[in-house]
């Protein structure tokens, strides 16, 4: 007599909709060329969709250094 398999783990359950990560409806990033967004090294806030097409397409960068970089350059820095 063959020996009984043990039963099947049950498949994780899927997190409900309040467990979801939530993406930020703006993002800050920095200007790469002068186009519609702004100069190059200026700090602008772009809604999400739009900051992750112009970085696909090499118009801005949104990672936290180059962000946190052009924050201190002059151009950024408010007029006294």
């Amino acid at each position: 007599m063959a020996k009984a398999k043990p039963a099947a783990t049950a498949a994780p359950a899927a997190p409900a909709a309040t467990e979801l990560a939530t993406v930020p409806a703006t993002v800050q990033a920095r200007v790469l060329m002068a186009c519609q967004h702004g100069r190059p090294d200026d700090v602008v806030t772009l809604g999400a969709d739009l900051a992750a097409l112009a970085a696909a397409a090499g118009e801005v960068d949104t990672t936290p250094a180059a962000v946190a970089y052009a924050l201190t350059l002059p151009q950024n820095q408010p007029s006294a």
